[in-house]
Order: C-alpha cells, then structure tokens, then sequence
C-alpha cells in the first residue's frame, strides 16, 4: 500500500494473495485489504474506509507500485463485511503482465498491496501501542507484490471471475429459498 503519511511522505500497505488457481485469460479475484485488523505498520482499515474513492474511480492495478508498469484493469472493486473485494484482468498482450501471470500461476507471488493517501483517521491505544484507525482512504491504486505484510488478505477459493458471480448467484437462490420456508 502506498499512502501519504502525516509528513506528507508516500507509503505501502501490502496483503496476501493466495491464488487457488489462476484462469488463463489472466483473471484473478481477492482483497485488496481487510477491515478490522492490525496491519505490520499498526494501521486498522475501518469499513466504508473506501466508499468515496470507488465511487469516483477504479484504482489502477500496477506492477510492484511502480506508476510506470501498470499491467492490467480492475473489473470489479467493492467493499462486503470482511475488506476491500477487487476482482481483476491482467493485459496479457503487456509484457510485464505476462510475467505477472506466469509468476502467479506458480504462487512464486502472493501479495496485494494498496497505494492511498489517508483522508481521515484517529488514533486509539490498544495494549500500549497507538494503532491509526483509517476511516477514509483516497485510493490510488492496488498492485500485485512480492512481499505482503497482511496474510489475512487473500484471493477467494474460486478459479474465475466468472465462476465467482456463479457461486454467489447460487449463494443468493439458496438464501431466497431459505426465507420462503
């Protein structure tokens, strides 16, 4: 993760990624971050932390957050109960994408980690430490990492997007059918 610090210096928050398996048509779905949980810099992400950015904007997906390397598009970004939900295509005609796909495909990469710049925080004591709870996060972009610092951030159990949007189409019949008994 990249973020503005109260310096006004740019840092990195990163998340795991665990790839079950990775379609060819190079789409992968996962968190990009997870609520509620003390990251390795002391940050907790609040939900709802994202709403105003993905409202306004998709966040670019780059390679190791390097702004000149972006290897492919995020299709879908949204917040649910446990984080910040992003299911994504690598460009695959990208040469730097391709490697990305390769890599992933061989779990040799695991990570998400998110560039932003806090908007509105505070700060809270929790066993003696300081944690900065983020309530608002300018996101810039999500990019796909070596090393992550979060491992409760992973890539859901599906194989594709398309099966994803299967899986939760079923989720919902099964829970309309559970209410009609």
């Amino acid at each position: 993760m990249r973020f503005l610090t109260d310096k006004g210096m740019l840092a990195y928050k990163s998340y795991s990624l665990n790839i079950k398996e990775f379609t060819d048509e190079g789409t992968f779905c996962g968190y990009g971050a997870v609520f509620d949980n003390v990251d390795d810099y002391d940050d907790v992400i609040i939900r709802g932390a994202f709403t105003k950015t993905i409202a306004t904007k998709t966040p670019v997906m780059l390679w190791q957050h390097d702004s000149s390397q972006p290897i492919g598009v995020y299709e879908v970004m949204k917040e649910d109960d446990f984080g910040l939900w992003v299911e994504g295509r690598l460009l695959l005609d990208i040469p730097k994408a391709k490697e990305a796909h390769i890599l992933l495909k061989s779990r040799a990469i695991r990570g998400l980690s998110i560039g932003y710049i806090p908007v509105a925080w505070e700060w809270e004591q929790r066993n003696g430490d300081y944690i900065r709870k983020l309530k608002e996060i300018d996101l810039w972009e999500v990019s796909l990492v070596t090393f992550p610092a979060n491992p409760k951030a992973l890539i859901d159990d599906v194989k594709s997007i398309r099966e994803a949007e299967e899986i939760r189409s079923a989720q919902k019949l099964l829970t309309i059918m559970k209410g009609s008994r």
